[in-house]
């Protein structure tokens, strides 16, 4: 007997949550090495969704290059990125002239640079959130909104959903499950606010669930475009119910470096 879509999920959130929760609190080498895990598993399935279309990055530069940036992020927060970029760049550039396929070698090249920061960065702002002096519970509320959101967006959808939002992107999203997982996103905000973050007022928790709530669903229609044009349902399926590490993430990767900014501009809250 299978298990139904929404049931794998829910057991998969029960068993993950107080990991990234831990990790959250504990903070240092501790995040810094589940993060790590997370960025690896991402870029090994972004890495196999290019094979399949023809494109040959090497597995371990790209990889190795985003967990620099990890590293970076978490010694000197972030001032050796440039570098980093710059040797990969070198690196796959160098590399594509003794492979096998030079015909695309320039597009793996900016396929690579691609992955690298786009997946290595954007990870890494959660550590850059969490070295604010409120930054355990900041990562969290990020997390919480990002999470309430899709949750929200999902189940409204799966119930209510009739119009579609980008049918040629994602069949399955809804203008309604949207709606809801903005305001699940603005729920989450002021519960975090009147609970674990008195310090942050209600202007900043709204503005906190603006960002998380839209660049979120953002970041994850942007990954099923990518799985559109890789002609795959899911990233793999490491994770019942949710497909793999990217399909899980995704709404992070935009919504990670944007929170991270508002807060730099606010000075943290």
């Amino acid at each position: 007997m299978s298990i139904p879509n929404s049931v794998q999920r829910i057991l998969v959130a029960v068993f993950g949550i107080p990991i990234v929760y831990f990790s959250l609190r504990q903070g240092g080498i501790v995040l810094l090495l589940a993060l790590d895990v997370v960025i690896v598993l991402c870029l090994v399935e972004f890495v196999r969704l290019l094979k399949g279309k023809g494109f040959r990055l090497n597995r371990t530069v790209t990889v190795l290059g985003a967990l620099a940036i990890s590293w970076d992020v978490y010694s000197t927060r972030g001032e050796d990125i440039p570098l980093i970029l710059f040797g990969t760049l070198v690196l796959t550039l160098v590399l594509g002239l003794f492979g096998k396929d030079r015909e695309t070698s320039f597009i793996v090249v900016s396929l690579t640079l691609f992955g690298v920061f786009f997946v290595g960065f954007c990870i890494s702002c959660i550590l850059l959130i969490r070295q604010f002096p409120a930054g355990a519970d900041l990562a969290i509320l990020l997390f919480l909104v990002v999470w309430v959101c899709d949750t929200a967006a999902y189940f409204v959808g799966l119930v209510f959903g009739r119009h579609k939002l980008l049918p040629h992107i994602s069949p399955n999203k809804t203008v309604e499950g949207t709606a809801a997982g903005l305001m699940g996103a603005y729920a989450a905000a002021v519960c975090a606010k009147l609970t674990f973050l008195p310090g942050l007022s209600m202007i900043n928790s709204i503005a906190v669930g603006t960002i998380a709530g839209v660049l979120g669903q953002l970041g994850d229609l942007i990954e099923s475009a990518f799985k559109r044009g890789m002609e795959v349902k899911d990233s793999s399926r490491i994770l019942p119910g949710h497909g793999g590490f990217l399909d899980r993430f995704d709404s992070l990767l935009l919504a990670a470096p944007s929170m991270y900014c508002y807060l730099t501009l606010i000075g943290s809250y």
